[in-house]
């Protein structure tokens, strides 16, 4: 008896899945699932045009694309899966494809498109039994043996070829991600298409049979599992196996970030991966959805984070005046979303993340002047500076830029040099001031020393970031130790994750203030953002010098210092980014350049 007749012939869930109900939109009725890229208003009362997107999935857009394809049956009076063969060939553009369909004879319109008209009564298996002497596949030129019938399949054309060679075929065609999978018969070429249920019909079988071939190894206990296991004297060195094993414990557990949610999402990912890629179809139905997201970029918008499979689906502008992102960006405000896994990335620019404050123009005119100023920003980028003091090299092994000479105790900033007793509040270190010497009037001169200027503090921003991320990861492993040794929950140590998150967000919001800045004409509203950037940096840096000197044990003593500081970083940095709003909506003249 075959796989197929069997009793036991798989029936998996995914095509009932795949024909659950669905809607039109991504999105339901409920606000909650509604996300805005700004407040309707400052706290000034200051009007903003706003985005309005959600959040969505992979096998959300699948569903969604059954959708269209029923939404298309109705139309034209076919089966749902020919009509998402049709959507294929159209790139789901269901508009052009009426017009093509009204514009001429369905018949000769579906022939053309490689879509059989003949309906399926029942349900009738397309995989048989060929026995007749004469039959030879054309693709392994195998026929069948004597009382030994040949497995076949075919599709409604009827050009049929071994199981294996056609299983071989449509694995093939899957794995090179083709949207459409066609008959393989060439001698004329057949143009008929595989339909959804074709590929279940095979695929199913398939899963089946590599079930049945890729048992779980039996658990019985053999003799070399035995000497494994209790590592018998006689044949290894029990006590070289323990320092082995003691190291290798020691080195994955200072190698593992502790984050329960992290370690949550990971398992939820892997487990999506799993199940997308565990059969055929599966396979090929994630492949349409992955397709329709890339070439629909203008309303969905893959995270840009690595290994983050998040997807953000535009739902329209909480505006009369904005109707598009381009519309957005030209009135210098950023699309910044937030995708599942809580990655901020910019929806308008190519492969940007946040980069608030600095409008989306401003972003591309500094990434290429970084580039094209590549050999001045060589020797800024140092890792280390000398003392002003004493002139003893100093190397920056954190975030936090006081820092402190181990040979002369001499106290000053990482970024102007300037003794940190008289630094206090770092506004005059992050307030640029020409120079009006006659060496430095000529202007690409003066524009170089004024580029050198901030991008060396965008940079070392982005040091700082990066050194902080390190030193806190460093850090964070440290907590399950804690959990341990002093009997506290994951719960009660989440605080600690939450300041890391309001640290580096603020890091990033002060590096691309300078990108900002850089481009600003002096004016008031200039001054009164160098002013709030002073203050979140203070705030910022407060926070970092804190995580810096608080041991792992004192971590719960000072719970209240951390939450406190976070709350004064994240309420520091959303009035400095609220200042540049109004500063830039106020009057777009105040820069150099013409956006």
């Amino acid at each position: 008896m075959s796989d197929y007749e069997s009793d036991e012939y798989y029936q998996s869930d995914e095509f009932d899945e795949f024909e659950s109900d669905y809607s039109e939109e991504l999105v339901d009725d409920d606000s909650h699932l509604i996300n805005y890229t700004h407040p309707k208003t400052t706290s000034n009362g200051v009007l903003l045009d706003r985005m309005k997107y959600t959040v969505t999935s992979y096998e959300d857009i699948e569903i969604f694309l059954k959708g269209k394809a029923q939404s298309l049956s109705l139309l034209l009076q076919i089966d749902w899966e020919k009509c998402i063969n049709l959507l294929l060939q159209y790139d789901w553009n269901d508009h052009k494809l009426m017009e093509n369909f009204m514009g001429s004879s369905s018949k000769e319109f579906m022939k053309n498109k490689g879509i059989s008209l003949e309906k399926t009564i029942g349900k009738l298996t397309l995989i048989k039994f060929d026995q007749r002497h004469n039959f030879l596949c054309e693709i392994c030129y195998c026929g069948p043996e004597e009382r030994e019938p040949m497995e076949v399949f075919s599709l409604n054309c009827g050009h049929k070829y071994c199981f294996d060679c056609y299983s071989t075929y449509l694995r093939q065609k899957i794995s090179d991600a083709a949207p459409l999978i066609k008959c393989p018969f060439e001698s004329p070429k057949c143009n008929l298409y595989f339909t959804l249920s074709d590929l279940k019909e095979l695929s199913d079988v398939i899963f089946k049979r590599e079930r049945k071939t890729n048992k779980p190894k039996s658990h019985r206990i053999t003799t070399d599992d035995f000497m494994d296991h209790y590592q018998r004297k006689e044949d290894k060195d029990s006590s070289d196996e323990e320092d082995v094993q003691k190291n290798a414990e020691a080195k994955q557990e200072e190698n593992m970030i502790f984050d329960y949610n992290k370690a949550m999402e990971q398992k939820e990912k892997q487990e999506r991966i799993d199940k997308r890629n565990e059969t055929l179809f599966s396979k090929y139905s994630f492949n349409m959805a992955r397709k329709y997201v890339q070439t629909n970029t203008k309303d969905l918008k893959s995270c840009l984070a690595p290994d983050c499979d998040s997807i953000i689906k535009i739902l329209g502008f909480d505006s009369d005046d904005v109707f598009n992102i381009k519309e957005m960006q030209k009135k210098f405000l950023i699309p910044t979303v937030q995708c599942a896994s809580k990655h901020r990335f910019c929806a308008g620019c190519n492969g940007e993340m946040d980069h608030a404050p600095c409008p989306c123009s401003l972003v591309e005119s500094w990434r290429k002047k970084c580039k094209d100023d590549s050999e001045t920003a060589n020797w800024i980028t140092t890792n280390t500076k000398d003392c002003p003091n004493c002139r003893n090299a100093i190397e920056k092994n954190g975030g936090c830029n006081h820092m402190s000479c181990t040979q002369c105790q001499y106290h000053f900033c990482w970024i102007c040099m300037g003794k940190w007793s008289t630094h206090k509040d770092s506004y005059n270190c992050n307030r640029y001031v020409e120079s009006t010497s006659k060496e430095k009037i000529e202007s690409s001169r003066k524009l170089l020393e004024k580029y050198v200027f901030y991008f060396s503090r965008f940079d070392n921003q982005r040091v700082s970031y990066e050194k902080d991320k390190i030193l806190l990861e460093k850090f964070e492993t440290k907590i399950s130790e804690l959990q341990k040794t002093l009997g506290v929950s994951y719960i009660e140590t989440l605080f600690y994750r939450e300041c890391i998150d309001v640290l580096l967000s603020g890091r990033n919001s002060l590096m691309w203030s300078y990108s900002l800045l850089f481009y600003m004409k002096p004016s008031v509203g200039k001054t009164l953002i160098e002013a709030s950037q002073c203050n979140l940096m203070h705030q910022i840096e407060g926070l970092s010098h804190f995580f810096e000197n608080t041991t792992i044990m004192n971590v719960m003593k000072v719970k209240s210092k951390f939450l406190d500081l976070k709350t004064k970083v994240g309420l520091f940095q959303e009035k400095f980014l609220e200042t540049c709003e109004e500063v830039i909506l106020g009057n777009s003249s105040t820069f150099i350049v013409t956006l």
